[in-house]
């Protein structure tokens, strides 16, 4: 005898991909977009390198379980620099800040928040880079860039308006048209398999 079963796990593998992959690709890629934007009104403090080169987007992915999706936007050097300042302007409220001081890359020789010369010898600087210091700075005030830059708060206002848009039915009206999208464009019939009984 030949039974009709409903492939569940085949829908419900197709849904994760075609509603809950897109729908976080898009709230972040939003995000992404943000902070790009806040970097491109204010100036750059680098005139080597753009601070928006130092923003990444993490496209979705499932971890092995398949219970849980990833996805991320990854700031780090200029934009950090820029989001959050420096030196005496630093944002204080920044999280990270707290164990960036207790960590091996800051500055012995400072103590509070201008930024001073560092002693002589080898050392990894802000942006992971192994450099030397020749000390002739040493615990001495680095005049104008010692002063630190204002934050801009490009990341900080990327997340603001995540979470307000994650409260505010955002993520839900991507969620919605992708999910409606889905099944317009889905057979349900496709999910139905005969078997031998």
């Amino acid at each position: 005898m030949i039974q009709l079963k409903f492939d569940a796990e085949a829908m419900f593998n197709d849904m994760v991909r075609e509603i809950l992959i897109p729908s976080a690709n898009e709230a972040m890629e939003n995000v992404y977009a943000d902070i790009q934007y806040d970097l491109d009104l204010h100036p750059n403090m680098s005139k080597r390198k753009s601070s928006k080169d130092d923003v990444e987007l993490q496209k979705a992915v499932i971890d092995e379980a398949r219970t849980k999706i990833s996805v991320a936007c990854a700031s780090y050097g200029w934009a950090l620099l820029e989001s959050y300042g420096s030196g005496p302007k630093s944002d204080l409220q920044n999280e990270e800040l707290i164990s960036y001081i207790q960590s091996n890359l800051w500055n012995p020789l400072r103590h509070g928040f201008p930024i001073v010369g560092r002693p002589e010898g080898e050392y990894t600087n802000f942006f992971g880079e192994s450099t030397e210091s020749n000390g002739n700075r040493a615990g001495k005030s680095l005049g104008g860039w010692g002063m630190g830059v204002k934050p801009n708060y490009a990341i900080q206002n990327a997340e603001k308006r995540l979470e307000r848009g994650i409260n505010g039915g955002f993520v839900d009206r991507i969620l919605e048209a992708n999910t409606e999208k889905f099944f317009d464009e889905t057979d349900l019939n496709d999910y139905f398999k005969e078997v031998n009984t």
